[in-house]
């Protein structure tokens, strides 16, 4: 995860590098200094994107790909956003739920693959949830995962109140649900909410 300032607003990176350890967290640092250069030349989401896509198949050769989300949030509320292969936005507009899903594949995975971008608008109090697949998958003793319906019943109850609050109850719902069952996975959740 990480928030690049863009003049009135900022772009916003959530990425999911594919395996654990020390070689992801090398792939991971590589997007990072890759997406810091490319974020202040090119505007265009969708073209940061296709580079991104580019630069790991060249320098990974399929080895290693990337679930992520690129968003650029203007202060007006604008926010084009491209969704590659990463679980869906949930979005919280006065009391409506919706899932925004990925707009194109995971990053690193296929040669001229084509990246989408979307385009919406946070309105005074929306909320956007972004997260890894961390949390929606996962497990509790019996197997059953928590899914996008367990966040999406936290943001329901929780999403009028401060982020603060919210991001507790999600990590409180996720304790209860998981119970003793062992953490499968890293998680990154990011909250934005228009003021």
């Amino acid at each position: 995860y990480h928030l690049f300032p863009i003049g009135d607003g900022a772009v916003v990176v959530v990425m999911d590098v594919s395996g654990k350890g020390v070689g992801a967290a090398m792939v991971s640092f590589g997007i990072h200094a890759f997406l810091s250069v490319e974020i202040k030349r090119e505007s265009d989401l969708r073209v940061i994107a296709d580079r991104l896509n580019r630069f790991m198949l060249e320098n990974l050769a399929g080895k290693k790909y990337a679930t992520g989300l690129l968003l650029r949030v203007e202060g007006d509320g604008r926010v084009d956003y491209v969704n590659g292969g990463h679980p869906p936005i949930l979005l919280r507009q006065q009391e409506s739920m919706r899932h925004l899903a990925s707009t194109s594949l995971p990053f690193g995975l296929l040669n001229g693959a084509s990246y989408q971008s979307e385009t919406l608008r946070l309105g005074p109090g929306d909320l956007a949830m972004l997260y890894s697949d961390g949390y929606n998958e996962t497990e509790n003793a019996d197997d059953r995962e928590f899914g996008v319906e367990g966040l999406e019943a936290v943001l329901e109850t929780h999403g009028a109140g401060d982020l603060d609050g919210l991001s507790r109850g999600i990590h409180d719902a996720l304790e209860t649900f998981q119970g003793a069952a062992a953490t499968g996975d890293d998680r990154t959740l990011v909250l934005l909410r228009k003021r």
